[in-house]
């Protein structure tokens, strides 16, 4: 499930290390900020959770424009995301993309590679779950370092842990690949 934001200015993003009010839909894009550098920066926007958070990073893209308070996983496991929140402080998600029994898929923003759509895979925060999902994600870098433009198969780009959940970032394709 994706929550909507709720007014313009949830929906702000933070792609730029002076301009916070930049929407969406019409973002600017910078290269990476040290953790400390976004602190400095944008201390003030951030939540006490997301301070403690971001210095876990290297490199921060995005702040994103929705603020986490706290975890994100619900009670049956799955990930809470909401449009305009950052994964990663890397990916911006845009929208759902769609859900079964493994979690959800999101479409969003890779700020990093200059907001090229993608979708992010999250699997529940479930044992089972995570380790079924670095199993795909371990079939996925193989295909990838096999040529999946001959076979038609689809491209993986990353995978991460991020609040307790595990996330496969591939290309976005269609809703239906028949």
């Amino acid at each position: 499930m994706v929550k909507e934001p709720a007014s313009a200015s949830e929906a702000t993003t933070a792609t730029s290390r002076g301009d916070m009010t930049r929407s969406r839909s019409c973002p600017q894009f910078v290269k990476a900020m040290t953790a400390a550098e976004a602190l400095n920066m944008h201390r003030s926007k951030l939540t006490m959770f997301e301070m403690a958070e971001i210095s876990q990073y290297d490199a921060i893209y995005t702040i994103g424009g929705f603020r986490a308070k706290q975890s994100m996983t619900q009670k049956d496991g799955t990930y809470k995301a909401h449009v305009g929140e950052q994964l990663k402080y890397r990916y911006e998600v845009r929208s759902g993309a769609g859900k079964g029994a493994f979690g959800q898929v999101l479409k969003c923003a890779d700020m990093k590679e200059n907001g090229r759509m993608v979708a992010i895979k999250i699997s529940k925060a479930e044992q089972s779950e995570t380790e079924n999902a670095q199993i795909e994600a371990k079939f996925l870098t193989k295909i990838a370092n096999r040529n999946p433009d001959r076979y038609s198969l689809v491209k993986a780009y990353d995978r991460f842990f991020f609040r307790h959940h595990f996330f496969i970032v591939t290309e976005l394709l269609d809703i239906n690949l028949y």
